[in-house]
């Protein structure tokens, strides 16, 4: 019987060893902090953090897709190796155990990049973080703005304004403006990429009153760029009211015309 005693003691004590050494072992978490899209031929650092405790690293790996491009091992000598990949330039100086640094990133190089943590032994726990790097070849041409007419006269049809912009991928985002007041997405539509247009059937400002109308192309924390404002004018025609008035002013005008020439009428 006590034998048996020591025997579960002896059991219990070992499970208890095994238990840390795997609770010790565990990565708690990796997380990957990199720019979701940046410009072609930029220089990007894609950093990589991770909670290991007390366990010592043993890798971290670096993958564009499903192919390795870096690898830092603090044992190895020296310790990281980066390995060819089409379009991937590495500053070896700029790269280590937590981050890779990426130089004149080339626009086919946009897609998944992930980082792999590995504990050291004796159990190489696995842990991996990945993220999407979208880069764009951003140009300098201005959106054009064009408008159906500088002065809107019809109260019928509305006041059309088209907004065209250099297409990027991704592509970007259209806003149109009126005296710097921003125009509800209500009023506008979504013809393709970097194209977009703004109708206003009764245009929102007085008789005889000229605005600026603009509009601005965003990729959100990349670039925005705006068109020059165009000018618009609102003389709006007269009402069909005030045309039947001027039709029978104009019809007794030549009634009259005839009664004198008629009758003598003095």
């Amino acid at each position: 019987m006590l034998g048996m005693s020591r025997l579960s003691a002896s059991l219990l004590l070992y499970l208890a060893i095994i238990s840390c050494l795997v609770s010790g072992s565990r990565i708690q978490g990796v997380w990957l902090k990199m720019p979701a899209v940046v410009r072609v031929g930029s220089t990007v650092t894609l950093a990589c953090q991770f909670d290991l405790q007390d366990t010592p690293l043993y890798a971290v790996k670096w993958y564009r897709g499903n192919y390795e491009f870096f690898r830092y091992m603090p044992t190895g000598r020296p310790p990281y190796i980066a390995f060819p990949i089409p379009g991937i330039d590495i500053d070896m100086s700029g790269s280590g155990a937590h981050q890779v640094t990426l130089r004149n990133v080339p626009l086919n190089l946009s897609g998944l990049f992930k980082c792999e943590v590995t504990a050291d032994a004796p159990f190489f726990s696995t842990l991996q973080a990945s993220a999407n790097l979208t880069i764009i070849e951003l140009g300098i041409r201005k959106p054009s703005v064009q408008v159906s007419s500088s002065i809107h006269r019809s109260r019928v049809n509305p006041l059309r304004v088209n907004c065209s912009a250099q297409q990027t991928v991704p592509p970007p985002n259209l806003t149109f403006y009126i005296d710097e007041k921003k125009v509800n997405s209500e009023y506008t539509r979504d013809f393709g990429p970097g194209l977009a247009g703004l109708e206003i059937q009764s245009p929102p400002w007085a008789r005889n009153q000229t605005r600026s109308i603009r509009c601005e192309a965003t990729v959100p924390g990349v670039y925005f760029i705006s068109s020059n404002g165009v000018s618009v004018k609102y003389e709006p025609e007269p009402t069909s009211g005030g045309q039947r008035l001027l039709s029978y002013l104009a019809c007794y005008c030549i009634l009259l015309q005839l009664l004198i020439t008629v009758f003598g009428v003095t």
